[in-house]
């Protein structure tokens, strides 16, 4: 039998005994090693939850520190409308973090409304009308300019194809506004109400930010069916109540195909469905079997746009009467209030974001003749939500350091060491940042303590809200007193924070340590199979040798004690 054939399995039992007890004892650095790399997986497992908390307290913290600019306590604020008459809505509001804090008393005088004109009736809305033909609504023919008003380095206007499927822009006067910042000429379109237009830029995108005026003379092609000629060398700063250039701007209407088998309800839906200029879309309903046609906008001056470009369909249905609306049904109007006595006038009644700063009103549909009060308050639940979500990562934090670098004995007398004992920095962090939450800062102001406003330590070191109330009070009536305290006590922790997190801190640096201790103990593993393999073969070759000696030394025992016996017993 050849000992290259052999395997472990053909070998005698006492061999396979044999070596695995050898291999078992040669075995035991590689346990070591294995049970060392479950430890570094381990430390690695705590020190990403470390980091993790870590940064979630640092993010937490610097929301309530003013200067974050992830800051946001004060930045809400909430608003209450409170009708005159008791039944009614008047108004609704929103308020962003920009509006000031008071009460506005606002009276309605009258409502914005859209320009609405009718039809005569007709006997059936859905039986063909036997009219044909093709309506222009919206808008002209062919898209016009009139009346330009040239300012220096603004010649003149002119009218171009929309670009990148964008809207034409709706029929209105529209300015260009010139400044210089930083040395650079920038410029913006906006409309007869100062609103910004978005407009085409050089790179193709669109924007309703100032952008950067042309450095050659040329058109610039706004994208929505207008351009502007520039002369940069000439630009001065204009604005639209101080010498803008200016120009009134119709967009081409949409043509609506009416064929002689269309009903009302048909003419109707071909309206709604035809594609408008941006702010000239006419809605078309149909009201006591009359064909009732409303412009998208209200306010003073923005009148429908229809004619008959070919055939009499208008004409017919009684829309139009020699070129002119027949039944006008509603005059268009701006929506006229005052707050605080101050007038207000505007072109519609929803969003209105231009009359308090920071605060977007909408008038009711019961609005007219009509007062209400607005209140504009600081959000405290907000606040407080923020100094809870500080409160609650701290407390997270705490209670995992708390385990961590604890030893706890078991009901059999044995103990288990938490994954960071052997680790004094953590220990130090912990009870550093205790130390931290209770101590007493220098701020000029009237609060010295957390616990002034309301955040303490309870007997187990737990953080909380203790008193909502003192909270609140002292967010209402010394806002900037809170401030300065948070500002240095949270200043604080962020700075014994910062020597943990970052790519230079403490957490990063043992993650490192901690991955190239890994590395090497995974290397060390693998040499150590490597090895053992190799010496398990080894044995195996060495005692399937030892087995095949001796194998061969039985047989030739039999065959001589066979041959002699024989011998002896025939003689």
């Amino acid at each position: 039998m050849s000992s290259n054939t052999i395997s472990a399995t053909q070998l005698d039992p006492t061999f396979r005994t044999i070596i695995q007890q050898t291999l078992e004892a040669e075995r035991q650095p590689l346990k070591r090693l294995t049970a060392r790399r479950d430890e570094l997986q381990v430390q690695k497992a705590v020190y990403n939850d470390l980091n993790n908390l870590l940064t979630g307290l640092q993010s937490a913290l610097r929301s309530l520190i003013s200067s974050q600019p992830t800051y946001t306590l004060g930045n809400a604020r909430s608003v209450k409308v409170t009708p005159a008459a008791a039944g009614s809505t008047v108004l609704s509001a929103s308020a962003s973090s920009s509006a000031a804090a008071g009460q506005y008393e606002i009276s309605v005088t009258s409502l914005a409304r859209a320009h609405r004109v009718r039809s005569d009736a007709v006997e059936y809305i859905n039986q063909a009308l036997g009219l044909s033909g093709t309506l222009r609504l919206g808008g002209l023919a062919a898209a016009q300019v009139s009346g330009a008003v040239a300012a220096e380095g603004i010649l003149a206007f002119q009218t171009a194809a929309p670009l990148d499927g964008k809207p034409a822009l709706g029929s209105d006067t529209y300015y260009v506004e010139t400044r210089q910042q930083e040395g650079v000429w920038q410029f913006r379109l906006v409309n007869s109400r100062g609103e910004a237009q978005s407009i085409r830029k050089s790179d193709g995108s669109y924007t309703s930010e100032w952008q950067s005026a042309p450095t050659e003379a040329g058109w610039v092609d706004t994208g929505r069916g207008l351009k502007i000629e520039f002369d940069p060398a000439a630009l001065q700063a204009r604005s639209r109540g101080s010498g803008a250039a200016s120009v009134n701007y119709t967009p081409q209407g949409a043509a609506v195909a009416v064929s002689a088998g269309d009903s009302l309800a048909d003419i109707a839906a071909k309206i709604n469905q035809a594609v408008y200029a941006e702010g000239s879309r006419v809605s078309a309903s149909i009201v006591n079997n009359h064909l009732v046609l409303t412009h998208q906008l209200s306010g003073v001056g923005v009148l429908l746009l229809a004619a008959d470009e070919s055939g009499s369909v208008l004409e017919s249905l009684g829309v139009l009467q020699g070129g002119a609306f027949k039944t006008v049904l509603q005059t268009p109007s701006d929506a006229v209030f005052t707050v605080n006595g101050l007038t207000v006038q505007r072109g519609r009644n929803e969003n209105l974001n231009d009359v308090i700063y920071g605060v977007s009103l909408s008038l009711s549909a019961d609005a007219e003749g009509k007062a209400a009060s607005l209140t504009v308050e600081d959000d405290l639940s907000a606040d407080v939500k923020a100094v809870q979500a500080f409160l609650d990562q701290f407390n997270a934090l705490q209670k995992y350091l708390a385990d961590k670098t604890a030893t706890v004995k078991n009901s059999n007398n044995t103990y288990t060491r938490g994954a960071l004992v052997g680790d004094g920095m953590f220990r130090s962090l912990r009870f550093d940042l205790l130390r931290q939450f209770q101590a007493s800062y220098t701020t000029g102001q009237s609060f010295s303590r957390l616990e002034d406003i309301g955040l303490k330590l309870s007997d187990d070191l737990k953080a909380s809200i203790n008193s909502r109330s003192a909270l609140e009070n002292a967010l209402r009536s010394d806002r900037n007193a809170v401030k300065a305290l948070l500002d240095a006590a949270l200043g604080a922790l962020d700075s014994r924070l910062n020597q943990f997190t970052g790519a230079d801190g403490y957490i990063k640096k043992s993650q490192q340590s901690v991955e190239s201790q890994m590395e090497l103990t995974r290397k060390a593993i693998d040499q150590m199979n490597e090895r053992l393999a190799q010496r398990e073969q080894t044995l195996i070759q060495q005692f399937a040798e030892m087995q095949t000696r001796m194998t061969l030394m039985l047989y030739t025992s039999q065959q001589m004690n066979s041959m002699y016996g024989n011998f002896f017993r025939s003689g």
